[in-house]
């Protein structure tokens, strides 16, 4: 003989499959969340990595930019800085800033702001003396790099030897030009806060981000 299940059996069961398929469904939302989060960790870190690539190009075509007798600066010639006298550095967004794409990585983008110490108006060593004589030959380049909205920089600070510069004749079509060959090398670097987009040049130079939240710096 069939045993036949009461109403209140019955609501039993369905009260039960039905916590069965809630505490399902929420094990797997939080498996779910958390696999979410891991890829997003790692676009993050895909992406860091890639801001770092920007910036040692960055570098590179500003320490040749230097080298050359040039500004150094990349991706920045309609640039201007508000504030003469202050640290106010550029950034993406900017009116002026053009970043130059990496080909082999279009979705990075970078540029390069470079200094030269003896002249750019600051006390640079601490020393109490703007554009004080310890400062010559002395370069900061500031570069950064942006990846799918992840923005990196650095400071790296570079000082001439003056033992291995030139001074180079070139002719051309008749023409004598003497052309200043630099050597640099490499003194220190530091990682910086990115500039906040949005914000005005004045703002960034009254609110010191870009170094009171960089690390400290690191000798190679």
């Amino acid at each position: 003989m069939k045993k036949r299940c009461t109403r209140g059996e019955q609501g039993v069961a369905l009260v039960v499959a039905m916590c069965f398929i809630v505490v399902c469904g929420i094990i797997l939302s939080a498996l779910s969340a958390r696999v979410m989060n891991q890829v997003r960790h790692v676009d993050q870190f895909a992406s860091l990595k890639k801001c770092f690539y920007g910036i040692e190009f960055a570098v590179a075509q500003s320490l040749a930019e230097l080298e050359a007798g040039r500004d150094g600066s990349i991706g920045l010639d309609g640039w201007e800085t508000a504030s003469p006298r202050q640290l106010v550095l550029p950034c993406f967004g900017d009116a002026g800033v053009a970043p130059v794409p990496i080909r082999s990585m279009p979705d990075v983008a970078y540029f390069a702001l470079a200094r030269e110490w003896s002249v750019d108006g600051l006390d640079n060593n601490g020393d109490g003396i703007v554009d004080g004589p310890e400062e010559g030959g002395l370069y900061s380049v500031y570069a950064f790099a942006q990846c799918k909205g992840q923005v990196r920089g650095i400071e790296m600070v570079l000082r001439e030897d003056r033992r291995r510069g030139a001074t180079t004749d070139t002719h051309i079509e008749g023409l004598a030009k003497r052309q200043v060959v630099r050597h640099l090398r490499r003194l220190s670097w530091r990682e910086l806060a990115p500039p906040r987009v949005g914000r005005s040049q004045e703002g960034r130079a009254n609110n010191e981000t870009e170094t009171s939240e960089a690390s400290p710096l690191e000798t190679d």
